[in-house]
């Protein structure tokens, strides 16, 4: 599976706001590092320097906020631009994606003192998983999870590892 990464040649489709007065909401997930991350308040990463690049080469005004129910943001038209963002049917027929400018492999984190072989997702049935809230990993994966596997879900990576070292998951 492969994340689908909202690329940024999109940002071709507002040159006409370069001129104008409007600024454009850029956001994304908090912790996807390397493209995103938190640091001192503020949203860094590699996704969020090359869209200040781009906007900044094409003098179009934008403004950066960190994820913040963004999806449902980027539905209601309070964000404009997700960096990244797991493609699946019901996105697609909500939001335009273009081509990526990354991908991501999706990984399965296992508590060393618990160490489960795990080569392919039916390794996964008989185990209780945890996922971040509102994640997306292709229709697929998506599906494979939600009919197959036993999976809580947290408000974020941190809270799903928190729980995994506990031994809970």
């Amino acid at each position: 599976m492969k994340r689908l990464f909202v690329s940024i040649v999109m940002l071709l489709s507002f040159t006409a706001i370069a001129h104008s007065q409007e600024v454009i909401v850029i956001s994304e997930h908090p912790e996807a590092k390397p493209f995103t991350w938190v640091k001192e308040k503020k949203l860094v990463g590699f996704g969020v320097e090359l869209a200040e690049k781009i906007f900044s080469d094409m003098k179009i005004r934008y403004e950066i906020r960190p994820w913040k129910r963004a999806l449902a943001e980027l539905e209601d038209g309070r964000i404009d631009v997700l960096l990244a963002l797991y493609q699946n049917k019901e996105r697609l027929r909500k939001f335009e994606y273009t081509l990526p400018y990354s991908e991501e492999p999706i990984s399965v984190f296992v508590n060393k003192n618990n160490m489960i072989s795990v080569t392919q997702w039916n390794d996964l049935i008989q185990l209780k998983g945890c996922v971040p809230l509102g994640e997306s990993y292709g229709e697929k994966l998506d599906g494979f999870i939600n009919e197959k596997l036993n999976v809580e879900k947290a408000h974020t990576l941190m809270q799903c590892l928190r729980v995994l070292e506990k031994r809970r998951v």
